[in-house]
């Protein structure tokens, strides 16, 4: 499959996954572009840091 720019790839939660949660890393990593690593936060947590800046 080639991929052209502005193109999404959407996927649903496979059968049998649990749900994700704070401390758990979701990794993307595509070959020659680069790897993208997301880490699951509390809602509280991300309260704290929506407005560490106030």
């Amino acid at each position: 499959m080639t991929l052209q720019p502005g193109d999404m790839i959407a996927t649903g939660t496979p059968k049998g996954l649990s749900d994700v949660v704070p401390g758990d890393e979701v990794i993307v990593e595509v070959e020659g572009v680069g790897r993208l690593v997301n880490r699951i936060v509390s809602e509280t947590e991300y309260e704290v840091a929506c407005h560490a800046n106030d």
